[in-house]
């Protein structure tokens, strides 16, 4: 039985993706035995990511500045929108160098066939991400 704090640490590492029983109290165990300036950087990193890092108002990539980096580059082609489903999505794209448009993040999954989401939290979600990404494809720059 671990005390309760450090059940309570295991509990909350658990609900992470990808992260099972054994894993959460392998993590909880190397927090403990490490030394407390470790665990608070760590504390901070997370507290920083939740007070500083948002969604773009164009393109709902991740960010800390609003708009994001891809909105506000003078050298990206703002007629060329490339849709992903998630943010972890772009850096995938940007790792290959090639592409030189702008983005948009959907949010999730959104079926073809039917209008429904799979990963979007709402249908409204999704029908505001895919009129955002409507204006911004009327509104692009000519050549």
């Amino acid at each position: 039985m671990l005390p309760e704090p450090l059940a309570k640490l295991v509990e909350q590492l658990q609900k992470l993706p990808g992260i099972g029983a054994k894993g959460a109290q392998r993590l909880a165990f190397h927090i403990l035995k490490n030394p407390r300036d470790e665990a608070e950087r760590l504390c901070d990193a997370i507290r920083e990511v939740k007070d500083r890092v948002t969604y773009c108002s164009t393109c709902n990539n991740i960010t800390d500045r609003d708009p994001c980096v891809f909105c506000t580059n003078p050298s990206r082609d703002q007629r060329v929108i490339c849709v992903v489903e998630e943010p972890q999505n772009v850096s995938v794209v940007e790792k290959t160098r090639e592409f030189r448009g702008v983005y948009h993040v959907l949010m999730g999954t959104l079926s073809p066939v039917r209008f429904t989401t799979t990963t979007c939290s709402t249908v409204g979600h999704a029908s505001a991400a895919l009129s955002t990404l409507a204006f911004r494809g009327t509104t692009a720059p000519r050549r």
